[in-house]
């Protein structure tokens, strides 16, 4: 029984604390899966180098070569921001999908451990303790006074989740 409050308690808190750091995680987990293209990185040397260009070229007196260099640059700058839509769209691609495999490994252990559990109840008080939500408290192991393991994951979840919401408020 000590074991189950436990575990149930260490899983609770793990479900609650890692989508707080969801976004730092996916963000090393992105930059290992996709690190940034060659090619953004080749386009962006190339437009350093095409701006010094430009600001040495006199635009008046060589109007025609600072019309072409202009262009490049343009040319360059449409190509690293496709380049830099896709990075984004594969970033939110991963972490969209972190999200979701940790929501259902989430419900995937809770359900096996209410199914696994559900009989067995969590703690047991004194009967007369929370005697009218004493049967609410207690479903589906139906022992007086108990509190069950449905019940317990939803307590823990929520005291959790106030802690560490009054913890990143300060």
């Amino acid at each position: 029984m000590a074991v189950l409050l436990c575990v149930i308690l260490i899983l609770v808190v793990i479900f609650v604390f890692v989508p707080k750091f969801l976004p730092t995680l996916s963000n090393k987990l992105t930059q290992i899966i996709v690190k940034s293209f060659d090619e953004e990185h080749r386009h962006k040397e190339e437009l350093k180098m095409l701006n010094g260009e430009l600001h040495s070229i006199h635009m008046v007196n060589e109007f025609p070569k600072y019309a072409r260099t202009e262009r490049k640059i343009n040319k360059i700058k449409s190509e690293l921001n496709a380049l830099t839509q896709t990075r984004r769209e594969v970033h939110l691609k991963v972490k969209l999908g972190l999200n979701v495999a940790l929501r259902v490994l989430e419900v995937f252990i809770f359900i096996f451990l209410i199914y696994k559990f559900r009989h067995d109840p969590v703690i047991v008080f004194p009967p007369d303790w929370f005697f009218p939500l004493g049967s609410f408290l207690s479903f589906p192991a139906a022992v007086c006074g108990a509190v069950s393991t449905p019940f317990w994951i939803v307590t823990c979840r929520c005291a959790i989740s106030k802690f560490s919401n009054m913890l990143s408020s300060h």
